[in-house]
């Protein structure tokens, strides 16, 4: 059943877009200037303008695809919701930098014997010696041999070197390094197996002529490197010479202000340079000049300012027949690491990329092979590749951090060509799909040891009938018990080409095999055609517990896995192509994998296509937007993070929700007073039996005897993507609770303290509080008891409070006397005695002191016994009050005494005061009975003279008095 599909979301798009005139002159130029876009969406586009909107976006409902979706991400930015956790990096292979030569490139430049100090390998082979660089360029050269197709994967490379010379420059120059870039390099070149050499961004050549430093970088997106002249004040750029030397055949300078090498395999290119003022950034004319044969240099035709410090910055490019760095194929380890093979510069290549994306490492596999193959991952993090077309076929393990282990050749009667690899974990099997050799064999199969010997023996089978070439084994996929399902790519029609097979282990027999209709992969036709041969390794098929499911580059296919045979189809995308013929893929992208829940993950370009199988019919959920064409796809359903390779990308992603992953309930336990306990998990999901990978090494569900963190991976019995899960159990001592109380241990009768308890978890004290304080009043002497609790482990404590006795004190005695007379006070009981208020007392810390108070008071005393413990009682000295007076006469002439007329009286507690003359005028009143009159009126004193008060007294008993009479004021 095919489909065809188009989402409310393209709909939308193009109803709200395409009516406004800046956003289609765009779109028109985008698409319609675009030679390659040869597909009906481009017709229909042409048709929009030509006739108008409305019959345009009524045809485009019935064949309008993916294609929109792409057109409307490269426009606006328009994001999926998947892409916004994971990593993405537009340089995968890391290999835009400068590299120190410790020998490991001394085999590149064999042939003419040079020494160099650094070298830049990517889609350029440059290599620097102490006065210059040697540019080495690669051609093909055909095999010679007479096998078609299959002759093209052995065809060989002639390389040609160009060497520049800095003439006349400082032979003592220093070649310095900077801006050391993340992660190392290594190569699986003898002798420099364990290298980690770094790379840096920059070279400087100090003072390579006088005043003259020459810094070297490598731009971004352009290929090619730069170079620049610092050219400090008062130099001569005369003194600036390049002599041109080796496999080219002159040095032109071109109209445009380039110069060209020219060399058998193309033109390298030395672009004008732009040249400016280094403080200021303000442009000045320089250009190439000729020297000399073979000789270039520099001037400044119209001159220049000597005073200031000058940059010339060229750049210079090879014709080099790399395009970009295309990761091709992608792995993860158990731990979430990514590794990702390409080809750069004519060399087999692998990264590793940590979970967040950090560039780990890049292994140059430049010895083992030149062509190209699909490696494989194992949990551990080690890597196996095969030689792609070698004879004989060769097999290398590298290890989780970059180290080239050790290499074993298998038989040429096996077959020489290696082109995929996969591990049966259940078995301990590397498998290595390919073909050639007398037997034709495509499939051969390595029981390994555990080390890096690679041990073991060398099975092969063969699946193609008889057919001695050109029947290549391109893909391989393993599901849950380690079925291999096999796709075949060749060029005789009659053998297995469009084929898919299935095969149980040891993989000596053939469970089915089923023909594809529609586009087919003809051998030699895969996307990484590198190192001029042709590869055979395609990334278009995976499979689940499920179904069996193929992409073709344009159509995606559900298959049954027993017999092969085809359920539904869907066409991805009109706008994409599908398979490809002899060396040239007519597909562009490629990569599929799918989750238990049926959700398959489709390699496109820009984007990856999220499509679910309902058993019937694929539907579109979702899709991830990525950079470039994708080239392969890997699902770690464990984890459920998505890996992505594709043309100058690599890059991880958060799979949609899939109930694929391993449920792990973990117990400590430690028994109490122990110092070490054990550990254990329950585990379910995936197929049993489990393995079980402590982090010490044990290889059991439970450990025991120990204390700390121990982390255990879990894996399923699958064969091929298997479910792995990962816990962290803590195991800690497990002592007896020591408790600690705190507190006074003896207080007085009366008192109270507060008790606690230190040392554990939880508390519970014998009265039932469970805090760690309390607070006790005991009468007598008590001993309190607390439990302290660590986890299921407790112990007890107590404490005693001595309680003292209070002393018996005896005073004497309440009493009243009259104003101005004295009293003796008594107490007994104890050893010391302090009485308060000490007003009107004789003795405050007497146990007999007399008492004189002016007021009634109430006299307290503390007593203290010889035991420390004090107690405290009081009694009542009242006083008889007294009449109140007011003097007869006074006189306010200043002299100290008797100035004040005051209303006096000891019980009086206060008073209404008031002076009269004789005609009855008020001149004075208080109400305080401090305040009295200093016989004044109005601020001027009064003269001799009788005059009458009015007195009104409250008392502290809370009597009234009241009194009238005449007081004399005499001058």
């Amino acid at each position: 059943m095919n489909v065809r599909f188009f989402t409310i979301e393209d709909l939308g798009f193009w109803i709200f877009i395409l009516p406004f005139s800046p956003i289609k002159n765009g779109f028109k130029t985008l698409i319609l200037n675009d030679p390659k876009n040869k597909d009906p969406l481009i017709e229909l586009v042409k048709m929009k303008w030509k006739f108008g909107l409305i019959p345009y976006l009524l045809i485009s409902l019935c064949v309008c695809g993916q294609k929109i979706t792409n057109v409307a991400h490269d426009l606006f930015g328009i994001i999926s919701r998947n892409n916004l956790s994971g990593w993405l990096t537009k340089n995968p292979g890391h290999t835009d930098v400068f590299i120190k030569n410790y020998g490991q490139f001394d085999s590149y430049l064999k042939p003419i014997n040079r020494r160099v100090e650094f070298a830049l390998i990517n889609n350029e082979k440059v290599f620097f010696t102490r006065n210059g660089c040697i540019w080495m360029l690669d051609k093909q050269i055909k095999s010679g041999l007479s096998g078609g197709k299959e002759d093209d994967e052995k065809n060989e490379i002639e390389s040609f070197f160009v060497n520049m010379t800095w003439e006349g420059a400082n032979p003592d120059a220093q070649l310095i390094s900077e801006e050391m870039t993340e992660g190392y390099y290594t190569y699986a070149a003898e002798g420099f197996t364990d290298l980690k050499a770094k790379g840096y961004k920059k070279l400087i050549y100090k003072n390579m002529y006088p005043g003259i430093d020459i810094e070297y970088i490598i731009p971004e997106g352009k290929g090619g490197i730069k170079y620049s002249f610092i050219l400090k004040p008062g130099v001569d750029i005369k003194n600036v010479k390049m002599v041109y030397t080796g496999d080219f055949e002159k040095v032109e300078l071109l109209n445009n202000g380039n110069v060209s090498i020219m060399t058998k395999c193309g033109n390298i290119i030395d672009h004008a340079p732009d040249t400016y003022y280094s403080e200021d950034q303000s442009k000045v004319k320089c250009s190439f000049r000729i020297c000399g044969k073979n000789v270039l240099g520099f001037c400044f035709p119209a001159g220049y300012d000597d005073f200031k410090s000058v940059t010339i910055d060229p750049w210079t490019t090879s014709p080099n027949l790399y395009s970009g760095t295309g990761a091709f194929d992608v792995g993860y380890d158990s731990y979430g690491n990514e590794y990702v093979g390409f080809v750069s510069a004519n060399v087999t290549q692998i990264s590793k990329y940590s979970t967040t994306g950090a560039f780990l490492w890049t292994i140059n596999l430049a010895s083992l092979s030149k062509i190209y193959s699909k490696f494989c991952v194992i949990p551990s993090g080690s890597l196996f590749i095969a030689s792609g077309s070698n004879n004989p076929g060769v097999l290398a393990k590298i290890s989780s951090v970059g180290v080239f282990l050790n290499s074993v050749m298998w038989p040429f009667i096996l077959g020489d060509e290696g082109w995929v690899l996969n591990y049966n974990r259940c078995s301990n099997m590397i498998l290595i799909g390919g073909c050639g050799g007398s037997m034709s064999n495509n499939i051969i199969s390595l029981r390994m040891g555990v080390d890096s010997s690679l041990s073991g023996t060398f099975t092969g089978t063969n699946f193609n009938n008889g057919q001695a070439i050109a029947n290549d084994m391109a893909c391989m996929k393993l599901d849950n018990n380690g079925d291999m399902y096999s796709y075949f790519a060749a060029y005789i029609k009659a053998g297995t080409n469009n084929t898919i097979y299935r095969s149980a282990p040891p993989y000596n027999s053939i469970i089915f095999s089923q023909f594809r209709t529609g586009c087919s992969f003809e051998e030699t036709s895969s996307i990484p055609v590198c190192s001029f041969n042709s590869c055979n390794r395609l990334n278009v098929m995976d499979v689940n517990n499920d179904y069996l499911f193929f992409f073709d580059g344009q159509n995606i296919e559900a298959r049954s896995k027993s017999n092969g045979s085809l359920l539904a189809s869907m066409v991805v995308s009109a706008a994409y192509t599908c398979g490809g013929i002899g060396n040239q893929p007519t597909y562009k992208n490629e990569g599929v994998a799918a989750d238990d829940c049926n959700n398959v993950y489709i390699g496109g370009r820009g984007l990856i296509h999220i499509l679910n199988f309902d058993g019937a019919n694929f539907n579109r959920i979702d899709s991830i937007v990525v950079p470039n064409n994708v080239y392969d796809i890997s699902l770690d359903k464990s984890k459920q993070i998505v890996y992505v390779v594709g043309l100058n990308f690599a890059g991880s992603f958060a799979a949609l929700p899939c109930n694929s992953s391993l449920a792990i309930n973990s117990t400590s336990f430690t028994p109490c007073g122990a110092d070490s306990g054990n550990a254990s998990v329950t585990v379910s999901g995936g197929i049993k039996p489990y393995t079980y990978k402590w982090s010490n090494g044990d290889s059991l569900s439970s450990i025991s005897d120990i204390t700390g963190t121990y982390v255990v991976t879990i894996s399923d019995a699958t064969c091929s993507n298997y479910l792995s899960s990962t816990s962290a159990v803590k195991i800690s001592a497990n002592p007896f609770p020591k408790p600690i109380i705190e507190g006074n241990t003896i207080i007085c009768e009366g008192q109270s303290t507060e008790l606690t308890v230190s040392g554990g978890e939880t508390y519970k004290w014998a009265n039932g509080a469970p805090d760690s304080s309390i607070t006790v009043s005991p009468k007598m002497n008590t001993t309190y008891t607390v439990v302290v609790y660590n986890g299921l482990c407790k112990s007890d404590d107590t404490i005693r409070i001595r309680v003292k006795s209070a002393p018996d004190i005896v005073v004497c005695c309440d009493t009243s006397i009259k104003e101005g007379k004295s009293v003796n006070l008594s107490a007994s009981g104890g050893i010391s005695y302090l009485w308060s208020p000490a007003f009107g007392l004789s003795c405050p810390n007497c146990f007999n002191p007399t008492a004189s108070p002016d007021i009634t008071t109430i006299y307290t005393v503390t007593v203290t016994n010889d035991s420390g413990c004090a107690g405290s009682t009081s009694l009542n000295v009242n006083i008889l009050c007294g009449d109140v007076f007011v003097p007869k006469a006074f006189s306010p002439n200043k002299d100290g005494e008797n100035d004040i007329l005051y209303a006096r009286g000891t019980c009086m507690e206060s008073c209404d005061f008031l002076i009269f003359n004789r005609w009855g005028e008020k001149l004075f009143e208080s109400n305080e009975k401090s305040i009295g009159w200093d016989g004044s009126y109005k601020g001027t004193l009064c003269n001799t003279d009788v005059f009458t008060y009015y007195l009104k007294a409250r008392m502290y008993d809370g009597s009234e008095i009241t009194k009238e009479g005449h007081v004399t004021l005499l001058r």
